[in-house]
């Protein structure tokens, strides 16, 4: 199979384009064929400072999805064929890769009405913005403040949020804030106002944010709850 590999730690100029030798599953595990990986934060970050467990040439990505080839022992849930996304195991090899050895419990089915490449673009940052939601014990009627929230992780937080009932104000840019408000923002910040924190800190202490999620590193007003 083919595989963007890397043999060192570095920026993404390491990657080389190799031929491997096919994977086969292991018990418990699933050989995924894959026809779109997704694109994460996490990939290049790792890509740059390595791990421990890796052997070289490790292959990168922890987002996939295409259709089942083959299963290992003990793998009775599901078979070949089916379509699965996943998200696997940074310390594994990863995505990059015509084919994928994924553990059985990693993959998630997919309705044939979810392009692959839609689905490829979902497990990371949904997952992430799953932890985040669940580190909160928020009530219906919680006001909440989402900083970067027309990224995928912003996107996915401002569906799971509206889900509870929450009030939600975003911040993100003011080209973005029609969409934000689809997805669940009551109302939207543009973060290139200058004044923004100074707003948001003069906003709060006359109403307080029971929690703020940050997404983009920003410098954020002082003495607000953060997740």
């Amino acid at each position: 199979m083919w595989a963007w590999v890397h043999h060192e730690t570095g920026d993404v100029a390491v990657l080389r384009l190799e031929e491997l030798p096919a994977p086969s599953p292991g018990p418990g595990e699933i050989l995924v064929r894959n026809r779109a990986i997704g694109l994460n934060p996490v990939d290049w970050k790792v890509i740059l400072s390595g791990h421990p467990a890796w052997g070289w040439p490790h292959i990168p990505g922890v987002d996939g999805a295409g259709e089942i080839e083959a299963v290992g022992s003990g793998v009775q849930h599901i078979r070949p064929g089916v379509r699965v996304a996943y998200h696997t195991d940074l310390r594994q090899s990863g995505s990059f890769a015509e084919e994928t050895v994924i553990p059985a419990r990693a993959a998630i089915p997919l309705p044939d009405s979810l392009p692959f490449a839609a689905a490829a673009a979902i497990p990371c940052p949904w997952l992430t913005a799953v932890q985040a939601i669940d580190k909160v014990n928020l009530w219906p009627g919680a006001q909440i403040l989402v900083v970067g929230a027309s990224g995928a992780v912003g996107g996915a937080l401002l569906q799971l949020a509206r889900r509870r009932g929450w009030i939600i104000h975003a911040v993100c840019s003011a080209g973005q804030a029609a969409r934000v408000m689809r997805l669940g923002a009551v109302t939207v910040t543009d973060y290139r106002d200058p004044g923004w924190i100074v707003g948001w800190r003069t906003r709060a202490a006359e109403s307080p944010l029971h929690a703020v999620f940050d997404m983009s590193a920003a410098p954020m007003p002082q003495g607000l709850p953060r997740c």
